[in-house]
């Protein structure tokens, strides 16, 4: 009997990060996620039948078109230490600085009547942002 791929069952990953210190006390972070994509499947009623696939790659940022999933968040910070040992940090993350439509498997199209039938649509789970934090540690 046919086996077919979990949409859970992504392939490949790589996961990339770093810290780098900076002058004046300022520290910059990144982390990058590239995978193959999440396979879907699909059931087409003519012909009766069960389809699947995976995600094809996109020509992307790093990578040309290696991956076809592919997030990159950064963040800048900086510290603030008082004499008491107390500390106050600032943040500012941009998160998919890209800004890369990512694939997902909920984005199959499954009306056989569609031209598109069995293609995924892009589908970007979260377009770029920013977002500014403020800690404290004590």
């Amino acid at each position: 009997s046919p086996t077919y791929p979990s949409s859970n069952d992504e392939r490949h990953r790589l996961v990339i990060s770093g810290i780098v210190d900076l002058p004046l006390d300022f520290r910059a972070s990144m982390l990058a996620t590239f995978g193959s994509g999440s396979p879907f499947t699909v059931f087409g009623p003519n012909p009766p039948g069960w389809y699947s696939g995976t995600p094809e790659a996109d020509s992307m940022f790093f990578f040309g078109d290696l991956f076809a999933y592919q997030n990159i968040d950064l963040r800048l910070s900086k510290d603030f230490e008082f004499a008491n040992g107390s500390e106050t940090y600032f943040y500012v993350d941009v998160l998919n600085a890209t800004d890369q439509e990512n694939p997902s498997s909920s984005n199959v199209e499954q009306c056989s009547c569609a031209s598109n039938f069995g293609q995924i649509t892009p589908r970007t789970l979260q377009g770029r942002s920013f977002q500014l934090g403020v800690g404290y540690r004590f």
